[in-house]
């Protein structure tokens, strides 16, 4: 009898704590065992990816604005983002490239049309009070967890992540290829011509937008399409080779018809003839040009939103937001972006960290000509440096080279001299030295 209670007492406690591990809150990097999913149909392994690149605890050598400091070359951060066990059953009959024209289209209708559903209830409210729209800078504050399902599936690789995004957009509505933008354009409809299908479509599309499903309301939709960008805009920002070109516009505001720009809103940002111009435009915000549509890169500059304007002199000042510098996951999700701006005055460059232009140290970037064997060594000066001779040598102007000087390098083995027969530093060797001048005088 005692043994059976034994058995049954240890078959809760199994139940109870495999209970407790499929209601656990997973983080970002935490792993998940392998199994068959449901989802999509294969057996998948999640491993830890994120955190590999992404923590923000603070070390030595901690910068508030990147993170912790990332010793990965590209490629190394590349094969981050690489599945694992995938086989050719998981790529059968599945079309990646037309997967993330989808994305790009869903995820440009929360960009430029939704706003922060966690602290205002409409549209009209959140342009009234927020300083900020989603096509600036990500959701601010960042969101406290992501969406449990973004995070399972994308924090597994690229692939995985995709597919997933791929199974729920098939299940939201208006789709891109049901947007009345891609039906004029495929049928290549006119309004002279086609002017009362336009209108009925239109309609359509426009009444379909009110349409959650599959998620549980507009909040939990407003917390997956904020999960999606962060991953799809930082797949973009480590150069995801599929990420490069569209091979189709992607000019619009995924808002159906357009009253003002109807199909193509012809913004020179998502010219998908440039490399990842048309993935920015779609999945990141844009702190350089924090504009919803611009008729000219020109526009950019000239904008009094542009960050390089606060502290420059010019009516214009470029912008630039460099991958490279910006591939930390929380700090990109978090807003804090390295930009780099055109300086003023030669010799100067931009620091995110200051928001102004700071003097470049040339000396320690060994951005100079001085070097041992001239007998020459680094000064930095304000935007720019100056070679002097090291000590022991002076300059001589008939020959433009550092030369020995006797007297100098004498009075250096002298003062070696002493020190090495003196328990005394050369610092207190030198302060007896003028005291005694002192109490002399």
């Amino acid at each position: 009898m005692a043994v059976v209670q034994v058995f049954i007492t240890l078959m809760i406690i199994k139940i109870i704590n495999s209970l407790s591990l499929v209601n656990k809150s997973l983080e970002i990097g935490d792993t998940w065992e392998e199994y068959d999913d449901p989802l999509l149909g294969v057996p998948l392994k999640f491993n830890n990816l994120v955190t590999n690149i992404s923590s923000e605890d603070e070390t030595e050598d901690y910068n508030p604005i990147v993170g912790a400091p990332i010793n990965k070359t590209w490629s190394d951060l590349y094969l981050l983002t690489q599945d694992e066990n995938l086989d050719e059953s998981f790529f059968l009959n599945w079309d990646v490239e037309e997967t993330i024209r989808d994305a790009a289209y869903y995820i440009r209708d929360h960009k430029f049309n939704d706003f922060d559903r966690r602290y205002y209830r409409n549209m009209s409210d959140y342009e009234k009070t927020s300083s900020s729209r989603l096509y600036q800078e990500f959701a601010k504050p960042r969101l406290n967890s992501l969406h449990w399902q973004v995070l399972k599936y994308c924090n597994g690789g690229f692939f995985q992540c995709l597919k997933y995004v791929d199974s729920m957009i098939k299940k939201t509505s208006p789709k891109r290829l049901d947007d009345i933008l891609y039906v004029i354009i495929k049928n290549n409809w006119s309004r002279k011509t086609h002017n009362q299908q336009i209108n009925v479509l239109d309609n359509q599309c426009k009444s379909s937008r009110d349409n959650y499903s599959p998620f549980q309301g507009p909040l939990e939709r407003f917390q997956w399409r904020t999960s999606v960008s962060y991953y799809l805009c930082w797949y973009t920002i480590l150069n995801r080779p599929e990420m490069k070109h569209f091979n189709e516009s992607c000019d619009n505001f995924a808002n159906c018809l357009d009253d003002k720009y109807f199909t193509n809103n012809k913004d020179p940002r998502a010219d998908d003839k440039i490399p990842f111009a048309c993935a920015f435009y779609s999945f990141c915000p844009d702190p350089c040009c924090p504009l919803k549509h611009v008729s000219s890169i020109l526009d950019c500059s000239k904008s009094l939103l542009n960050p390089c304007l606060i502290n420059s002199k010019k009516e214009y000042n470029n912008c630039y937001f460099p991958f490279e510098n910006n591939y930390n996951f929380n700090s990109l999700i978090s807003n804090k972006l390295n930009l780099t701006c055109d300086c003023d005055e030669p010799g100067y460059e931009w620091s995110s960290k200051f928001g102004l232009c700071i003097d470049i140290d040339e000396c320690s970037t060994n951005l100079h000509d001085c070097w041992p064997e001239s007998h020459t060594v680094c000064v930095n000066l304000p935007g720019s440096f100056d070679c002097v001779c090291e000590l022991g040598y002076e300059y001589d102007n008939g020959t433009e080279k550092c030369k020995n000087n006797y007297a100098v390098q004498n009075v250096l083995r002298q003062s070696l001299s002493i020190v090495s027969s003196t328990p005394q530093s050369l610092f207190d060797i030198i302060v007896n030295s003028l005291t005694k001048k002192i109490d002399i005088l």
